[in-house]
């Protein structure tokens, strides 16, 4: 496997030493090969630069008064917004035992002093392309796991209403009866058609029929709740699920979304039109299936359409 190349030009290093000599012989090591510098002379002076700079990768000498590389290193990786940045110790010290210490607390790479520029710059070079390496990866992750979170989304969403789906509703259906079955929390639901619905695809279109969905799904979410659920049930149908509601207050929200679709006025492609919806409203409040629930709801809305249409049944 190749690793990445990148441009130098785009690469920050932060070096630390508290010789001074020290940081002007790889300064000009560095800028040679077209980093961007930034220097610390000190342990301390080096964990708030790398925090303000974020540098690709951190040049760390061991042996300085204060904190010496060690520490300033195991400080480094506490910090999550310096966890991940590369660090190569500079050190004049070749004892295993030394550089063993150096790995052990989070180092990659050590560069012994006086400095062959060679060296510098190879070992530099390797990190960075393993560090443009691990960014790339972490980036390509990042996006799949959005994606991923965006599948999930979408297969729970109609994609007409942007509402629940009818997969999504059993499921949240299901949760709700698990919380009854365990703290005997009621909950209520409301099914809600609109009437004649096949009348407004007929005299005006398929698209205005889409738009008087849309329409009524967006008037159906902004009434409610903050704990309550609206979802597409079918065709021409909306569910909408009342954590710890009980009939009294389903049956008053019921009615106020009646209200409000018989008097809206709907505009599609300059027509203007209106419709009523019928509602079956439905309390789950002794141990049962969640089909009969809705079945129970659904034989409410039947009554509703026998009844007249444009009206709210509930038991």
């Amino acid at each position: 496997m190749s690793l990445p190349d990148f441009n130098p030009k785009d690469m920050n290093i932060l070096m630390v030493d508290d010789v001074i000599t020290n940081l002007e012989i790889l300064k000009v090591i560095l800028n040679r090969h077209g980093y961007n510098v930034f220097a610390a002379t000190s342990g301390e002076s080096a964990l708030k630069e790398a925090d303000k700079v974020k540098p690709d990768l951190i040049l760390l000498d061991i042996m300085m008064p204060g904190i010496d590389g060690y520490e300033t290193c195991e400080e480094l990786k506490k910090n999550p917004a310096t966890a991940e940045i590369p660090v190569i110790f500079l050190t004049a010290k070749s004892q295993p035992d030394d550089l063993i210490k150096g790995f052990t607390v989070g180092g990659v790479d050590y560069v012994t002093k006086p400095y062959m520029e060679k060296e510098v710059s190879v070992r530099i070079k390797t990190h960075l392309q393993l560090r443009t390496l691990m960014k790339e990866r972490s980036e390509v992750i990042s996006e799949l796991n959005r994606l991923n979170e965006k599948c999930i989304e979408l297969s729970k969403t109609d994609e007409l209403t942007g509402l629940h789906n009818r997969r999504s509703v059993l499921a949240l259906l299901e949760n709700e009866k698990i919380r009854f079955d365990q703290n005997k929390i009621n909950f209520s639901i409301i099914i809600g058609n609109i009437d004649l619905f096949s009348k407004i695809n007929e005299n005006l279109g398929k698209e205005a029929g889409d738009h008087a969905l849309i329409q009524v799904g967006n008037l159906i979410n902004s009434n409610l709740g903050p704990l309550d659920v609206a979802g597409r049930w079918a065709e021409d149908s909306f569910i909408i699920i009342l954590p710890g509601k009980d009939i009294k207050t389903a049956v008053f929200l019921s009615d106020n979304l009646r209200n409000l679709i018989n008097s809206e006025v709907f505009k599609f492609n300059g027509k203007s039109f209106k419709f009523s919806m019928s509602f079956g409203v439905a309390l789950h409040d002794q141990a049962g299936f969640v089909e009969d629930l809705v079945y129970k709801a659904e034989g409410n809305l039947d009554q509703a359409k026998k009844e007249g249409r444009n009206r709210v049944v509930s038991s």
